[in-house]
């Protein structure tokens, strides 16, 4: 269903629509990207907040500029927050923090680690938690790294095909 969802909007990286679905849900109950407060209405079918939350997210990244921190907190906050991340020197930990502070600060207004959160999960070391460590950019940086290890790993399995399908071709 994710990948799916992805294909229909665009985003074709499933383990970031997972890293969030794990963020929101945990991947479980009828609304596992929790897209009921985006759309505005209860949303008591998977699959329909699947599609619900994967189109928000699509439209967030544009918004956004394809900055996937910016645009996940934006998930989480809001359409809101990248106007304001803008012109407030970009997605930090610094701009996420004062525009909760503008909304009632902490537990008033979503979750000022959560595009952190999502990250983490995506790059495999956990995830979830509310702490607030490390710079500003170690998510972005996490990212890239990822995927110039995805990137990597693509490069050595197609390798990998190509020698099996000669192998293949020659036992014929």
């Amino acid at each position: 269903q994710l990948a799916s969802a992805g294909k229909k909007y665009g985003i074709n990286d499933v383990a970031l629509l997972m890293a969030m679905m794990a963020q929101e849900s945990s991947g479980e109950g009828v609304d596992p990207m929790q897209a009921s407060e985006g759309v505005g209405y209860s949303i008591k079918n998977p699959t329909k907040s699947i599609d619900e939350g994967v189109k928000a997210l699509a439209r967030t990244i544009k918004k956004a500029g394809g900055n996937i921190p910016l645009a996940l907190q934006a998930y989480n906050y809001g359409d809101a927050f990248i106007d304001y991340a803008n012109k407030n020197g970009g997605y930090s930990q610094k701009t996420v923090q004062g525009f909760q502070d503008l909304h009632g600060g902490k537990g008033h207004y979503g979750d000022a680690n959560y595009a952190k959160n999502v990250l983490k999960f995506y790059t495999g070391s956990g995830g979830g938690s509310s702490s607030s460590s490390g710079s500003d950019t170690s998510t972005s940086d996490g990212l890239l790294s990822t995927i110039d290890g995805y990137k990597t790993s693509l490069i050595g399995l197609s390798d990998q095909i190509a020698n099996i399908n000669y192998d293949i071709f020659n036992a014929m």
